[in-house]
Order: C-alpha cells, then sequence, then structure tokens
C-alpha cells in the first residue's frame, strides 16, 4: 500500500534542513599543537626573565608552542630531582619535553628532558661579561631548534648526560606489565647497564683560548671633601678612566677639580682651589652580575693654589704650593643597564705636608695662622661610569643550535 502524496511533502517539512557537521572546537586543536615545557624555580622568576622572552619570541612563530610551568620550592636543586621533576611534567602535560635553564658567572646551562626520562641532553653556552642580551638569544634558538627537531623526530643538537636513577623520578605508579616466564631450559637474561657518556671533545692540540680584552671604566663623578680649618666640606668634579689588565685587579688614572674656598678673618681671606691629578692600585674582591664591591689605594700630587681678598690689609701675593697625599677607599658599583653603572665611594686622604697660610697684622706682633691643611681628611664620590672591552678577542655571538 503506497504512502499518499500530502504525507511526504509533510514529513519533508518536519524534518527540517540538514544538520551542518560539527566544528573540532578551538581547544581541542590548541591541544593537538606539539608543545614543549619551560620550568622555571619559584624563586628565580625575574633572573630568567629574559631567557623566557627570547623562548616565547623564538617559539612565536614556530608550529611548537612553549608553555610555562613553576619548579616547586621543595624540589631539590640538582640534575637528578630537576630532570625527575621535569619528566614527570612533560608526561602529565602531554608535552614533547621540559627544559629547565641553569645560569651561572661564566655560562649558561640549558637541559632538556622528554616524557620517558631516558636521557637528559644539556647545551652550554659561554657567557662573557657584557655579553647577557646575546645570551639570551642564543638560549631562545637552542629552546627553538631543539623542540622543532624533538617534534620532528630528528637529531637534537644537544649533549647527553647520566640519567638519574629510575626510583628518584617522579612518575605516577602504574601496574607492572605482565612478562611471560621463559622455559626452564633457557637461561635467564641479564641486561647490561647502558653504557656511560663519552666525555665532551678536548680542544685540540696547542689551540689556545682567545686572549682577553681589558676591561675599560670611563667615569665622570662628584667628589667631596674636608679640606682645612675653615672649611668644613669643598665640592669639586672629577673624572678618571679605570683599566684592568688581570680580571679583577685596576689601575685607575684620574683628575679632580675643587673651586676656590674661602676662609675669612677680620684682617683679610684667604681663597685655596686645588688641582687633584691622582692614580689609584685596586680591586674587586666581590662581584655580582648586578654589583660589584671594588677597594683602592693610591697617590695624589696635589696643587693648592692660594689668593686672597684685601680686608683691613692689603692682599697678599698668589702662591702655589704641591702637596704629596697617599689615600685609600672602597666604592659599590651598581649595573643600570649593559654597560652603564652607577656607583658611590668613600675613603680617607693624608696629605704628607701640612701648610699652613699666614698673616701678620701687625709687624710688632706674631704672625697669626689663617687656616692650616686637616692632618686627616675625608673624601666622597658619586658618578656614573660606561664600561667598555672585556670579551676575548676573536669570540662573537653564540652560533644557532640545531641538528648536526
Amino acid at each position: 500500500m503506497g504512502i499518499p502524496y500530502p504525507w511526504l511533502v509533510a514529513a519533508a517539512v518536519a524534518a527540517g534542513p540538514p544538520t551542518p557537521a560539527a566544528e573540532p572546537a578551538p581547544e581541542a586543536a590548541a591541544q593537538a599543537a606539539p608543545r614543549v615545557l619551560v620550568l622555571v624555580p619559584e624563586g628565580d622568576a625575574e633572573e630568567r626573565a629574559g631567557f623566557i622572552r627570547a623562548v616565547q619570541a623564538h617559539l612565536a612563530s614556530s608550529d611548537v608552542t612553549v608553555e610555562r610551568r613553576p619548579i616547586p620550592a621543595h624540589v631539590p636543586r640538582t640534575v637528578a630531582a630537576l630532570a625527575a621533576h621535569a619528566s614527570a611534567a612533560a608526561a602529565a602535560a602531554g608535552a614533547l619535553g621540559a627544559f629547565w635553564i641553569e645560569s651561572a658567572e661564566q655560562a649558561v646551562l640549558v637541559y632538556l628532558v622528554e616524557p620517558d626520562g631516558a636521557r637528559i641532553l644539556v647545551r652550554r653556552l659561554d657567557r662573557p661579561p657584557g655579553t647577557e642580551a646575546a645570551v639570551a638569544e642564543s638560549v631562545g634558538v637552542v629552546v627553538r631548534a631543539s623542540a622543532e627537531a624533538l617534534a620532528a623526530g630528528r637529531r637534537i643538537g644537544m649533549t647527553a648526560v647520566p640519567a638519574p636513577p629510575p626510583a628518584a623520578r617522579e612518575v605516577s605508579p602504574s601496574p607492572p606489565p605482565e612478562v611471560s616466564e621463559p622455559p626452564a631450559s633457557a637461561p635467564p637474561e641479564v641486561s647490561e647497564p647502558p653504557a656511560p657518556a663519552p666525555p665532551p671533545p678536548r680542544p685540540p692540540a696547542g689551540s689556545r683560548r682567545p686572549p682577553r680584552r681589558p676591561r675599560v671604566d670611563l667615569r665622570s663623578f662628584y667628589a667631596g671633601g674636608n679640606l682645612a680649618a675653615g672649611i668644613p666640606w669643598q665640592h669639586g668634579v672629577g673624572g678618571d678612566v679605570l683599566v684592568e689588565p688581570l680580571p679583577r685587579f685596576f689601575v685607575a688614572v684620574g683628575y679632580t677639580y675643587f673651586p676656590p674656598a674661602r676662609v675669612s678673618t677680620p684682617w683679610l681671606s684667604v681663597l685655596l682651589d686645588r688641582h687633584a691629578p691622582r692614580v689609584d692600585l685596586g680591586g674587586r674582591p666581590w662581584v655580582h652580575r648586578r654589583a660589584e664591591l671594588a677597594l683602592r689605594a693610591g697617590a695624589s700630587l696635589e696643587i693648592l693654589r692660594r689668593r686672597s681678598v684685601p680686608g683691613s690689609l692689603p692682599a697678599q701675593t698668589p702662591s702655589r704650593r704641591v702637596v704629596p697625599v697617599l689615600g685609600a677607599g672602597v666604592e659599590l658599583r651598581v649595573r643600570l643597564v649593559r654597560r652603564f653603572f652607577a656607583w658611590v665611594g668613600a675613603g680617607a686622604d693624608v696629605p704628607l705636608v701640612r701648610p699652613r697660610y699666614l698673616v701678620v697684622p701687625d709687624p710688632a706682633d706674631d704672625p697669626v695662622v689663617v687656616t692650616r691643611l686637616d692632618a686627616v681628611r675625608g673624601t666622597f664620590a658619586a658618578g656614573l661610569a660606561v664600561r667598555l672591552g672585556g670579551a676575548r678577542k676573536g669570540l662573537t655571538r653564540p652560533a644557532p643550535a640545531g641538528p648536526r
């Protein structure tokens, strides 16, 4: 029995237009993209901020995405413990692997661990002074090249280090696999321990590290200190050049000018101005990435020029005296940005000669001492510096890492 035509039309109208196929959610598409983790210790996030920015910038145009994860404070800062935590984090997140960065004064180490934790890879990047930006870019290049090689199944341009024991890895417990027992006649199989990683290649015989360029600081500063009785504090300006021929040892040559300071008496006023060329030797016993402490000791041949302003007595003839001075001090230097520093210093100077300046109010009376140089003079200085040199000759920007 056939279906009447009006019923066919009604069924078609009730069914409505065909439903379109559901599009994949953007979250699912994002999860399908390969990704890696970059682990950062909770207390050192600011110190590694430059490296993280470089990694994110290099992977922004890559098919591999990057996700930043913190390393809890309770995880020991050893390679074995960090590798165990990194492999567990990568396995839990479904990532290709996990990187972490160790920063030291002379080098930066980039570590990589895969989810199974079977191996630990490392890449060392030398860190000459004043190359922070270049080293950060190199870290970004290493992470991107390694992540893309990991995603494509290519060889990774990093060096293997011994893996931590399996008991140290923080992996989720899983039931042991079922293993069929071998026949009774077959001898038991004994697994051989993995061969140790080969030592890093040594430079060829006769090769030398490039010589280090001397470090040079150009500085300008304000200087102040006491000079003589009646002059509690004298202000001046100066500049010097610090040359560091050996690491942490420097020689400084500078000049400071102090405008005239006045000592007044009822008979006349004495004006003293001084020119102070100086040579110092010193060292930097404490050096940090952002600050350093320096100790110095040196000598100066100060040129004191005396002039007078007449009062009840006529002005005296101008004179000049050369005064040898020994001094020592301490300085704190703080890096502002790259090669620019701000610094402050304090010390003490001891003049080896203490000239007196006299006036004779009446020929029948004894001379009167207008002023005399202080036996010990406190000094203070503060200024800015720009640092030149310090790298090794022949060194260029680190080459990008990649499959070799």
